[in-house]
């Protein structure tokens, strides 16, 4: 049985691989997310994947894989950055030295703003501005078409719904 809770926004666009489209009556933006396989682990850590420094000091567990965004410039998708938390939880977008939109692009603009409205209230803080948000039809966790009404919802699949915590 499927979790019938929807993902908010900003988890559904950080669960590894979603496309969404940010548009008014007058604009759109399209961005993906695409979360970067896992490398295996370190030859420096345990087999629970805990990192160690010269002292034998433990690190805690490996960062998760990050997750890169594209924009849609044209008819191609161009790499923008990788998707960034800070210490505050607080997610933003920093360009890498491969990131091909400049920082005063209006699609990196776009996206910064999108990211910024979403944690200040969700899709509703977008809507006060005259945006939303149309998802594809795919799994935001794998990618897989959905067809079950109450995965489109949710926008995860029934199979992907059971692995991913709420």
């Amino acid at each position: 049985m499927i979790n019938q809770q929807a993902l908010s926004a900003l988890q559904a666009l950080t669960a590894g691989n979603a496309t969404v489209t940010l548009s008014n009556d007058k604009r759109h933006f399209t961005f993906k997310f695409k979360r970067a396989k896992a490398k295996p682990l370190a030859p420096y850590s345990d087999h629970r994947g805990r990192f160690f420094g010269s002292h034998g000091l433990s690190f805690g567990a490996p960062l998760p894989p990050p997750i890169f965004v594209s924009v849609k410039s044209g008819h191609s998708m161009d790499y923008a950055g990788i998707v960034a938390s800070d210490r505050f939880g607080n997610t933003t977008i920093k360009r890498t030295a491969k990131s091909r939109v400049d920082i005063n692009d209006v699609q990196f603009r776009a996206l910064n703003w999108m990211i910024d409205q979403l944690q200040r209230g969700g899709e509703a803080a977008l809507s006060k501005h005259g945006f939303r948000l149309q998802w594809s039809n795919c799994c935001v966790k794998c990618g897989r078409k959905l067809t079950q009404p109450s995965s489109i919802d949710s926008r995860i699949g029934p199979e992907c719904a059971k692995h991913f915590s709420f």
